[in-house]
């Protein structure tokens, strides 16, 4: 009897080859890092690159001075303090007590098109505490970069929206609302901030009780502008007594000309107005994507959760700042270009190194 099917099969010897090659090349291009390719063609490899890194021993082995930076401190008497030095590198940090600085990463790099200065700070908080600030003095490479981080949580028992509109009786069970509010305050003077970003994490949510609720609130897509001196105030009923009244909810955002630095206080919560304000990121956070800037540039993030607790919970903030030089575009010089996705921006070393911080 004849075989039902020639010996090669269905598939002649040639077009399985074929199939194996394609699925091959499918495969290797999937593996490539089609990012730092770009990066690669762009000059953006850096031609020089440290790293260094600092965790809470080291620092209470770094013992420094506050003088100077204890802005928007409580008590300056009371500030801790360490001074980190490696290379040309000269890290001052200040901050209050209530903050437990966890880690401290820094790099300093250099490209075909200029030098920069990325870092970041991790703290450990808790769910009743601030606000509580840090203060940051860089020097490397020629550059200065000053940094004043704050972080402030407060909750919130449930409003009764259902019964202020009329549609129920406020009988059902809701839970608090935690709000867990930071602010910076950056100033690198004229330089290209490749990234500018806040972060929050708060453990496993079916061991702590405390539920993400959408998006941050810090900013939104800029309208036609380029004001570098036009800033968003957002939403601050949080941080008032107002808030058990449904009233008083009313969701703001106004833009403001107010040259006062950002700070967990109402009428305080600062952004820029003219640049473009993710509200997704790595594990957590929201940044404001590559901007020029010619001095100090607030930004304020606001990241809400469902409490079904009123226990004392802790929490991991952090803050990373990438500030550099340019020469050229803002498209040539930033890192960010070609990893930006419908759900996240700043997804270049700024995102990767802020979530290594919120990564307890």
């Amino acid at each position: 009897m004849a075989p039902l099917l020639p010996s090669g099969g269905l598939y002649p010897t040639r077009a399985r080859w074929a199939a194996i090659l394609a699925a091959a090349t499918a495969l290797a291009a999937v593996a490539v890092d089609w990012p730092a390719t770009w990066d690669t063609a762009r000059g953006l490899v850096p031609a020089a690159n440290e790293q260094y890194g600092w965790d809470a021993a080291d620092l209470a082995d770094s013992p420094g001075s506050p003088e100077g930076l204890t802005a928007g401190f409580d008590d300056a008497d009371a500030a801790q303090s360490a001074r980190l030095t490696a290379a040309d590198l000269v890290l001052e940090l200040a901050w209050e007590p209530e903050l437990d600085i966890e880690s401290v990463k820094v790099e300093t790099y250099e490209d075909a098109y200029g030098t920069g200065l990325r870092l970041g700070v991790a703290a450990d908080t808790t769910t009743a505490s601030g606000p509580d600030c840090l203060n940051a003095h860089a020097t490397a490479a020629g550059r200065t970069t000053d940094l004043q981080w704050c972080v402030h949580t407060v909750q919130h028992g449930p409003v009764d929206m259902d019964g202020f509109l009329g549609k129920g009786d406020g009988d059902a069970w809701e839970a608090d609302r935690l709000f867990v509010t930071q602010t910076a305050n950056l100033d690198a003077g004229s330089a290209l901030v490749d990234y500018y970003g806040l972060g929050a994490a708060t453990g496993d949510a079916y061991e702590t009780g405390l539920w993400p609720v959408g998006i941050w609130t810090g900013g939104e897509h800029p309208a036609d502008c380029d004001d570098p001196d036009l800033r968003l105030r957002i939403d601050d009923l949080h941080l008032t007594d107002r808030y058990a009244d449904p009233a008083e909810h009313r969701q703001r955002l106004d833009e403001v000309r107010d040259a006062h630095p950002a700070f967990p206080a109402e009428g305080r919560l600062l952004s820029p107005a003219c640049a473009d304000i993710s509200g997704f990121g790595p594990f957590g956070s929201i940044a404001v994507k590559p901007f020029r800037a010619t001095g100090s540039v607030p930004f304020s993030g606001v990241a809400p959760y469902n409490a079904t607790t009123r226990d004392v919970l802790p929490v991991r903030a952090a803050v990373v700042v990438d500030v550099r030089s340019c020469d050229a575009g803002i498209a040539d010089c930033t890192a960010d270009a070609g990893r930006e996705t419908w759900w996240a921006a700043n997804g270049g070393p700024g995102g990767e190194q802020m979530a290594a911080l919120l990564d307890r």
